[in-house]
């Protein structure tokens, strides 16, 4: 008898969960029915018993409170606290088929959702916050949407390529997230037709961050992939000179970021969520007051569209291939289960930040 079959029958010992932090938003909580009857809706597996991952997996239950709460016929959404360990996700994700869920949300993290592509556990349909390290076996039940910086990277290269780049250089920190993500560009850059002239390590010390300035004012490249947290990105962006420089979302922290104002003429790219807040799908939902940054938001806007996702999950079993105006990004789902989201262009301007299309180029 496998694993699934013998959690499938498990029962489950409900205990409620308090919010990761301070933070709230005038929406209703997911259902509170206990968890031995999930009433045909989607079961919400999140690390939530977690000490690293509790408020991240707090925003995402947030922003499926937000979707409840426009949507009166909502089904209902139920919470399975994991500790973000494996067996523990396993378990649950037994405990909720178990309980009458038809569709789960979740896993969060990467680790996770690597194990359960490769144990083959979904056999509900399954949307995984995240992706896989690299290329599973096709289960039509399990779907991956997220908010990985590599896809982000990507499409930043096409970016800058249609904005008329042929040739960059790549500047980037010791950093594991970042160094993923640059190479995630460099391989886009290269498949578009894009050439790299050069690709520096730097770090905080101003002599060397000098020496990198004039060796890109006498480079050939015609713009700059700056691959770098807000902290190391606005140290850095004022020694690159008037080259376009380009970056990752991440350096986009704040409105009133002090910081902004040394990104000034930096693009990049992030979600409707943050840079459209006039859209009209962005303006039916909650927002979180206060503000627990930018970094949270997104998730919690990831929230919103897993609620939407799974929503079509529970109706139809499956998604066609039609773009979704979501809040997080026109959401357009691939034929390997990926759900890939197009962000908006932005740029840094006057210390804020504005959008590409109403900005000048």
């Amino acid at each position: 008898m496998s694993i699934f079959v013998r959690l499938l029958g498990a029962l489950l010992l409900f205990s409620s969960l308090a919010h990761a932090d301070d933070t709230t938003v005038t929406a209703a909580t997911p259902s509170a029915a206990p968890v031995t009857d999930c009433q045909k809706g989607v079961g919400l597996l999140l690390p939530l018993d977690s000490a690293a991952f509790a408020k991240a997996a707090d925003m995402v239950r947030l922003g499926t409170a937000a979707w409840s709460a426009v949507h009166q016929d909502a089904p209902p959404f139920v919470v399975y606290a994991t500790t973000g360990e494996v067996d523990d996700i396993v378990k649950r994700y037994g405990q909720a088929a178990a309980s009458g869920c038809r569709v789960i949300i979740g896993p969060l993290t990467r680790n996770a959702v690597n194990a359960l592509a490769s144990q083959d556990v979904a056999r509900l349909p399954t949307l995984a916050l995240n992706v896989p390290d690299s290329p599973v076996r096709a289960n039509p039940n399990l779907w991956f949407f997220g908010l990985p910086l590599e896809a982000e990277a990507r499409q930043l290269a096409w970016q800058a390529f249609q904005d008329g780049r042929r040739n960059i250089a790549i500047v980037g920190t010791r950093n594991p997230v970042t160094s993923r993500a640059q190479q995630a560009f460099a391989d886009e850059w290269q498949r578009l037709g894009g050439s790299i002239t050069q690709q520096y390590e730097t770090n905080r010390d101003p002599a060397d961050l000098t020496a990198l300035g004039h060796a890109l004012s006498n480079s050939k490249a015609d713009a700059v992939l700056l691959a770098a947290g807000q902290d190391s990105a606005s140290l850095i962006r004022p020694y690159l000179g008037l080259t376009p420089v380009y970056t990752f979302s991440m350096a986009y922290t704040s409105n009133t970021s002090p910081r902004n104002n040394d990104l000034n003429g930096t693009r990049f790219l992030d979600m409707p969520w943050l840079l459209a807040p006039d859209n009209s799908e962005v303006q039916r939902y909650a927002r979180l007051d206060p503000s627990p940054g930018m970094d949270m938001e997104r998730l919690y806007a990831l929230g919103i569209d897993a609620a939407r996702l799974a929503t079509m999950l529970l109706a139809n079993g499956k998604l066609g291939s039609d773009a979704i105006a979501g809040v997080s990004g026109t959401l357009r789902p691939q034929a390997d289960g990926t759900i890939v989201r197009e962000l908006l262009p932005a740029q840094f301007l006057q210390g804020t930040v504005v959008r590409q299309d109403t900005a000048s180029q």
